[in-house]
């Protein structure tokens, strides 16, 4: 589900978090607390945010299929209406509420909902992490699939989707990834020192890169963090880049093949075409070096270009598939 609330927000006397966010950095909850509006998320990554919600019922209704003869799916427990999420509110304690929008539940055939599901739309390199690390790869997740858990009652199921090829896969748990006990002592002292005016809770919480907050930020945040429109851009660069290089390779050979066709003929038209071969001298150049030796004031000649942005990509854990950057 995504909506404009914020991450954690007082309603009345109860201080309410947002299960999908209750796994966030602490700075950035107790920002929320204080009532810090945080940066605006980019015209990308609200689309990404709204396709994600597009994907949640495919996810839902292959999962329903897969895991069970006639069982069903649906995104609440009571109206089983495919248009509303089921609101769940989790106390924590008297005061501090959890509120969870889980994507679904499962069905048996007697009509007895039997898991918990919480469904994501991933990109490819965050899916094929998921693949090696599982909830390991966002403690985000792991929280929120957790709370689900204990909000029901009921065993959970994770499920996937990777956005670029449509491929699903899926687990049920019996046993929640976050326990109890973390969740709730995490949260009181975030609540605690919030009120008391602290906006680093938990100092030995890292921020998360990408932080939509970072304006308060006192230092540099270089932790390696999940960040599908990142990831996906930087996939689009890398992509095009591989392209351009074979486009390169096959445009010389066919330029090669051309010369060696023409051979003396120099020039040949068809009804398509013309190409032409011919021998270009050597560009001139100017040894300012050798100028500056003779007294020649070179700087009083040159003349600055237009500036320009650099954007560096570069694919962690490999070589030779980076950049230096590129002009945009």
């Amino acid at each position: 589900m995504s909506d404009d609330r914020p991450s954690a927000y007082f309603e009345g006397e109860h201080l309410i978090f947002r299960g999908s966010a209750v796994g966030d950095s602490a700075h950035a909850l107790a920002a929320s607390l204080a009532g810090i509006r945080p940066v605006d998320f980019s015209a990308d990554a609200k689309m990404r945010m709204a396709e994600g919600v597009l994907h949640e019922s495919d996810i839902l209704e292959r999962v329903a299929k897969e895991a069970e003869m006639d069982w069903s799916v649906h995104r609440d427990r009571i109206s089983f209406n495919p248009d509303e999420q089921e609101e769940i509110d989790f106390p924590i304690t008297n005061r501090i509420v959890v509120r969870l929008h889980p994507d679904g539940f499962l069905f048996t055939p007697e009509g007895h909902p039997a898991y918990v599901v919480e469904a994501k739309a991933m990109g490819r390199d965050v899916f094929m992490e998921w693949e090696k690390k599982g909830f390991a790869a966002s403690m985000r997740y792991a929280t929120q699939m957790s709370l689900e858990m204990y909000a029901t009652g009921l065993p959970g199921v994770f499920a996937r989707k990777n956005r670029d090829t449509g491929k699903i896969k899926w687990e049920a748990m019996i046993d929640p990834p976050v326990d109890l006990v973390t969740i709730r002592r995490r949260l009181m002292v975030i609540a605690k020192r919030s009120a008391e005016g602290v906006l680093d809770p938990i100092p030995e919480e890292k921020c998360q890169w990408g932080c939509r907050f970072f304006f308060l930020h006192d230092h540099e945040v270089g932790e390696t963090v999940e960040d599908e429109t990142i990831d996906s851009l930087a996939e689009m660069v890398a992509r095009a880049r591989e392209r351009k290089q074979q486009a390169e390779e096959v445009e010389r050979e066919a330029r090669g093949k051309l010369r060696e066709y023409l051979g003396e003929a120099g020039k040949r038209r068809t009804k398509t075409w013309s190409v032409a071969y011919r021998e270009q001298e050597g560009r001139v150049t100017y040894d300012t070096k050798k100028m500056a030796e003779d007294g020649v004031d070179v700087e009083a000649y040159a003349r600055k270009g237009k500036g320009y942005a650099v954007v560096t990509v570069k694919r962690l854990g490999k070589t030779g598939d980076g950049d230096e950057g590129a002009g945009a």
